[in-house]
């Protein structure tokens, strides 16, 4: 249970302060009609006291004439008064001359008088008693007028400091709740009337600032928002041309140079064969190196489109078996190692999601890599698998063969980077730029651990 319920500003602040103004109020209440009891109580005394002067001056001539018949008829008419409760005359020597009530101990005000003539001779006393009945009605009347006056000056003083809170502090704090309000749906440009110098107005300041430099910060946001979808548009032209310009470029790969290419090997077949008897054993090797060299030239414009197709293909995504397209890619790999003594090891792999002739040109690309890439004289171990890291799934190919110095990992994945000289190990040096355009395409990692003439390990994810 939360101790100050409220939910409104209006409520939390309105509800102590009626509360405060009603202990205040009905202390004040209190206050007044202690106040009113002890005058009431000084006043019947007074009224007590000139009702025994009264009598007092009544009954000087039934004591001189000795009629006490007349002083208890005095005191008969007297105690048929509500507010007195006995009226009693008594001789000098103390003793009663008219009949005594006994309710002497229920009087609120009991007076004694004594009795004298002009002359100063004491005739005898006077012993009057006033009850309660007259104090307590004329208590219920002052509570109730007291009660009326309390309240109605509550009513009043609350409905002045409701207007008064509505006026200064509540219409101001329900007005800064307007313009937060409206700041948070994004219109900056209300203003809160700030009026004096209290902390409230401060505060109505401070918000009328924040709302200015918000607006000042959209305008500049809305502006570079337009600077950006333009330098956007103006990049994706620039984009689309370079585009263009590479598939013109790819184009003239395939066809243009593939042409002269085939004419220059072409030739230099026909010529080694038609006209072998007639160069020696260096033209004949001059002529071999053409050839060679022009295979060399032609696996390297088909890496060079391949490279190209896939950056411009669109991933394709599947659930693909990783497990038996591994197998798959090898049992196609097979065939090219026929003489080697080359043992593969494919584990259990998880399926992915995936485009699966991309992720089938990154096995063959890693496969080959590992069988191509071994150690002379002794048997290749390929190894795929897969490991789970922080709860995602880790692809690898792992070999046993030349390795690699980790200082220069970083340029595996690049264009024409090669570690190896290519007379040592064939190749054009796009194989694994390939596979890196390819995880890059699929939102993954690729990464590669080694040591020189330890093997090593390729490691991608898929996103």
């Amino acid at each position: 249970m939360r101790l100050y319920p409220f939910k409104t500003v209006r409520n939390k602040f309105m509800v102590p302060t009626l509360l405060l103004t009603v202990l205040l109020f009905s202390l004040l209440g209190l206050f007044m009609a202690m106040s009113s009891v002890s005058a009431l109580r000084r006043m019947l005394y007074a009224d007590a006291g000139t009702h025994a002067d009264f009598m007092v001056k009544m009954s000087v001539p039934a004591y001189k004439n000795f009629d006490y018949i007349a002083l208890d008829n005095l005191a008969m008419e007297m105690e048929k008064q509500p507010e007195v409760d006995f009226v009693v005359f008594y001789n000098p020597e103390g003793k009663p001359l008219t009949k005594e009530t006994g309710q002497e101990k229920a009087s609120f005000i009991v007076l004694d008088r004594n009795i004298v003539d002009q002359s100063g001779t004491c005739l005898g006393r006077l012993r009057f008693g006033v009850n309660s009945i007259a104090i307590s009605r004329n208590l219920r009347a002052s509570f109730i007028i007291i009660s009326i006056g309390v309240s109605a000056a509550i009513l009043l003083l609350i409905f002045g400091m409701r207007m008064l809170t509505e006026r200064v502090i509540i219409g101001a704090i329900m007005q800064m709740k307007d313009v937060a309000e409206k700041m948070a749906s994004g219109d900056f440009t209300s203003v809160i009337e700030t009026k004096g110098e209290d902390e409230i107005a401060a505060l109505g300041k401070t918000i009328n600032g924040m709302a200015s430099n918000l607006q000042d910060m959209l305008v500049k946001m809305r502006n570079l928002h337009e600077d950006l979808e333009r330098r956007v548009k103006e990049r994706t032209a620039q984009l689309e041309t370079a585009n263009k310009d590479l598939e013109s470029f790819s184009y003239s790969v395939s066809h243009d140079l593939r042409a002269p290419l085939r004419v220059i090997d072409g030739f230099a077949r026909i010529i080694a064969k038609d006209y072998a008897d007639k160069l020696d054993e260096e033209g004949r090797r001059l002529f071999n190196i053409i050839t060679v060299n022009s295979k060399k030239m032609w696996h390297l414009i088909d890496d060079i489109l391949s490279f190209s197709r896939v950056g411009r293909k669109e991933v394709n995504k599947t659930e693909v078996n990783m497990e038996e397209l591994a197998r798959d890619v090898w049992d196609e790999l097979e065939v090219l190692y026929e003489s080697r003594d080359i043992q593969v090891d494919i584990k259990p792999l998880p399926n992915a999601s995936g485009d699966e002739p991309m992720l089938r040109q990154v096995f063959v690309n890693l496969m080959s890599n590992a069988a191509k890439f071994a150690k002379p004289g002794q048997e290749t171990i390929i190894e795929v698998g897969a490991l789970n890291e922080n709860g995602r799934d880790v692809y690898y190919v792992k070999d046993n063969g030349i390795g690699f110095d980790m200082q220069y990992a970083d340029k595996l994945f690049a264009v024409f980077q090669r570690l190896h000289a290519p007379e040592e190990y064939e190749g054009t040096g796009i194989g694994l730029a390939i596979v890196k355009k390819i995880i890059d395409k699929h939102n993954g990692i690729v990464r590669a651990e080694g040591r020189l003439n330890e093997g090593a390990t390729f490691y991608f994810t898929l996103g």
